[in-house]
């Protein structure tokens, strides 16, 4: 089995979370219809190939850092944590900001 060393972004990412999180995160998002993986990857051998339309529409909302202070603020006060929620809240928040320009 080839080891691939992790890239830079992986190390700071490392320091920060182990990788039981990491793992659990990313297959995670991988159940919520994010992102895709590579066909032939592993719990230890994660190979992202894309993100999903789903996950480049929420990227789409929240990719501006006052809407995901804004919509990470609302799901705070809220003490809501479930991924449906934020896309919610997220949906909410760029619907206002557009309401506002006209």
């Amino acid at each position: 089995m080839e080891i691939i060393p992790p890239r830079p972004y992986q190390e700071e990412l490392l320091r920060k979370y182990s990788s039981d999180e990491l793992i659990y995160h990313v297959n995670y998002c991988v159940e919520a219809d994010l992102l895709t993986m590579v066909e032939g990857s592993s719990p230890y051998k994660m190979l992202i190939a894309d993100l999903t339309p789903k996950g480049h529409e929420f990227l789409g909302k929240i990719r501006n850092g006052k809407v995901w202070s804004k919509v990470k603020s609302i799901a705070e006060k809220m003490g809501v944590k479930t991924l449906e929620s934020v896309f919610s809240i997220a949906a909410n928040v760029v619907g206002e900001l557009v309401k506002s320009q006209f």
